[in-house]
């Protein structure tokens, strides 16, 4: 699958804040900081558009293809071990919460 983030001029992210590091010279952007925390959507993390389809919904006036790298979640609210998964980074121990 093609991962897409569309952007301001210059790199400037469309909604939020931040500032994305850009392809120069037929070369890729640098890696962006991992994401800190919990990853909660419009609050904290990155967000890309998951093909056309979803390319569609976010036009924007620069659209860049997009690589990233993350350990594969389970979904949000998956239960394992007596454990719901938050969302993030399921290596953080900050991304389950336990259940009773």
């Amino acid at each position: 699958m093609t991962f897409y983030k569309t952007l301001n001029p210059g790199g400037a992210a469309r909604l939020g804040s931040g500032l994305w590091h850009l392809p120069r010279r037929r070369r890729p952007g640098k890696w962006m900081a991992p994401v800190e925390g919990i990853l909660i959507p419009c609050v904290n993390g990155y967000h890309l558009c998951r093909g056309e389809a979803d390319l569609l919904e976010w036009l924007g006036p620069a659209i860049y293809e997009a690589e990233y790298r993350a350990p594969k979640a389970p979904p949000a609210g998956h239960i394992e071990d007596g454990h719901r998964f938050r969302g993030g980074d399921p290596t953080n121990g900050a991304s389950w919460e336990e259940i009773s």
